[in-house]
């Protein structure tokens, strides 16, 4: 009686810390001044606005653009976007985000 009480609170146990781990890294927060480019599978998908967003849980990756001086952020450091293409950045991610 008591080993299947155990067993019960451990499979919820499991299930309730799998279902936390999978929401929390689902969910991306922009900041104000940022806008970032989500890629699943190594695919541009979106551009992710400010605030609250949703993206597929452990296939994506974000990566912050710093509206305020255009330079994103990978993982071999910082780049700077030349000032040429400030207008043309979203409408140049968005080029390339495939159709759903």
């Amino acid at each position: 009686m008591l080993q299947g009480l155990y067993v019960t609170v451990g499979v919820t146990l499991l299930f309730v810390i799998t279902f936390a781990v999978t929401l929390w890294s689902s969910v991306t927060i922009v900041r104000e001044e940022n806008i970032e480019i989500l890629f699943v599978f190594g695919e541009i998908r979106a551009i992710l606005e400010p605030g609250l967003n949703f993206a597929p849980p452990f296939v994506s990756s974000s990566y912050p653009i710093d509206i305020r001086t255009m330079q994103y952020e990978t993982p071999d450091g910082s780049e700077q976007i030349p000032p040429s293409y400030h207008d043309d950045v979203e409408k140049a991610a968005e080029g390339h985000i495939l159709p759903e």
